[in-house]
């Protein structure tokens, strides 16, 4: 597992931000900005057209960038 690491100085209000959009939605902090980091990264690779589809969701995901194939040695 990948994890990152994000630290703001006390001065700075986005981590109230986040708490305060957050709550408000019913989500974690944690499920908020992997939430914003997903829509930034679609909109930056501009993703376009329909999801292909698949016999399985895990082929599902993979065929639509959501996961890397699982290697089968």
């Amino acid at each position: 597992m990948i994890e990152y690491h994000i630290a703001f100085d006390d001065r700075e209000t986005l981590p109230s931000l986040v708490e305060k959009a957050a709550r408000e939605l019913g989500l974690t902090q944690e499920q908020l900005i992997k939430r914003y980091i997903t829509e930034g990264i679609v909109d930056h690779f501009d993703f376009e057209g329909l999801a292909e589809s698949a016999d399985t969701l895990e082929e599902y995901f993979v065929k639509n960038h959501v996961l890397f194939p699982v290697d089968k040695e």
